[in-house]
């Protein structure tokens, strides 16, 4: 009997997420951190189930779940390889895509509205630095300015349709 109960149980378990759509991952933001950090990240997409669960390829990014469905942590340890790699979240009854997120061993921050005319640029004040921005909407521009001593070199680089698989095509001018 008690293992029929178990059984029984079991069975009415899965029927409540039978009904459940396979969760999709269409956004996360931001779409990486800093090795050594907490990262507070917003997943976009649909959730039947929440929380849910994540896989990363790596076990140096553990990811934990706020109440709020979307809200999610990647607690990033300090020995995580800087680069790209990749979270899924997923439930019993299915999976969402890969998505990339990366990791560097710069400082970052979120960029800030607005700051769409040069006197509202956001400050990079040391370098390196990594901003994660989002364009809100059509004709949006991001700004941000630092200031560079004499034989100082500058690198920059904007990393969104090729590498994070993002439906912009980003142009970076200096």
């Amino acid at each position: 009997f008690s293992l029929l109960s178990c059984v029984v149980l079991a069975a009415s378990s899965l029927d409540a997420l039978h009904g459940a759509e396979k969760p999709e991952l269409t956004r996360i933001f931001p779409a990486g951190g800093q090795a050594g950090t907490v990262v507070d990240v917003e997943a976009t997409g649909k959730f039947a189930v929440w929380p849910i669960q994540a896989w990363s390829d790596t076990d140096s990014i553990r990811w934990s779940f706020e109440e709020k469905s979307g809200k999610l942590k990647a607690n990033i340890d300090a020995s995580t390889k800087p680069g790209l790699h990749w979270i899924r979240l997923y439930h019993p009854t299915g999976a969402t895509s890969v998505r990339p997120f990366l990791v560097s061993n710069a400082a970052e921050q979120i960029e800030v509205e607005p700051n769409n005319r040069i006197a509202d640029a956001n400050a990079i004040v040391t370098l390196p630095f990594c901003f994660h921005g989002g364009l809100d909407k059509r004709g949006d521009v991001d700004l941000f300015s630092t200031v560079l001593t004499a034989g100082q070199r500058l690198v920059a680089a904007v990393d969104s349709s090729q590498l994070l698989r993002t439906p912009v095509d980003a142009s970076l001018q200096l």
